[in-house]
C-alpha cells in the first residue's frame, strides 16, 4: 500500500511526499524479495518531476534489468 500511497502523492503533485513514499515502498518490496518494475518506474517519474534526472535514468536502468531467476 506504500507504493499506492506514493503514487497517489505524485497525482496529485506532492512529489516531496511521493518520493519518500515510494522510496520507503522499495525498501520494503527489496526486503521481501518483490521490488518490480512498477516501483522503480514510478520513482523515476518522481526523481525527472523534482529535477534528479541522473537518480530518474538509475530508476529505469534497473527497472529493465531481467529478473533474477
Amino acid at each position: 500500500y506504500v507504493g499506492s500511497l506514493g503514487w497517489a502523492n505524485y497525482k496529485t503533485g506532492q512529489f516531496e511526499h511521493a518520493l519518500s513514499d515510494l522510496l520507503r515502498a522499495e525498501r520494503l518490496m527489496k526486503r521481501d524479495g518483490n521490488l518490480g518494475p512498477e516501483v522503480l518506474d514510478h520513482l523515476a517519474q518522481t526523481y525527472f518531476r523534482l529535477g534528479h534526472r541522473d537518480k530518474a535514468i538509475e530508476c529505469i536502468r534497473r527497472a529493465m534489468e531481467p529478473a533474477p531467476k
